[in-house]
């Protein structure tokens, strides 16, 4: 009998809870960590903006990237990231895209712009939508940013 009251007041007090979009604000460095022909595996330093007084995960979650309006495909976010509550900081998410969308013309042409670092100070732009919640409550909130970056390895 405790357990149904517990679990009925469980359930009305993170009903009337309400979650604020959390924002993200900036794209901060990007760094390539690896690069093939089948994917890449890249470092975003984001600034997230939680507005709400508790802290978040983000979770599992799919974004596009394209950098200079040239499409890179889908990249993961593998890894849950606590975002810490009412601030705004920049944290390092780790995303894993895959090519399977672009064609062998465009993976060599982008390879060899990564190689050479010919690329000064492409636009990327990263949009989806950010998984995040804590414990039972999960909520999508889109993300859009366009932005300059410096591009490193």
């Amino acid at each position: 009998m405790r357990a149904i009251v517990f679990f009925l007041f469980s359930i009305v007090l993170f009903s009337s809870c309400t979650l604020k979009p959390i924002t993200v604000t900036k794209v901060g460095e990007v760094k390539v960590k690896d690069y093939s022909m089948k994917g890449a595996t890249v470092e975003i330093k984001l600034t997230v903006n939680n507005p709400n007084a508790f802290g978040l995960g983000i979770y599992k979650s799919d974004l596009n990237v394209k950098l200079n309006n040239v499409d890179l495909g889908s990249a993961k976010i593998d890894k849950k990231i606590k975002i810490k509550r009412k601030a705004e900081k920049e944290y390092d998410i780790i995303l894993s895209s895959d090519f399977s969308k672009l064609g062998p013309a465009m993976l060599i042409s982008l390879g060899q712009l990564f190689v050479a670092g010919k690329m000064n100070n492409p636009i990327i732009t990263v949009n989806g939508e950010l998984r995040a919640g804590n414990l039972f409550y999960k909520k999508r909130f889109p993300v859009e940013v366009k932005q300059k970056i410096n591009l490193s390895r």
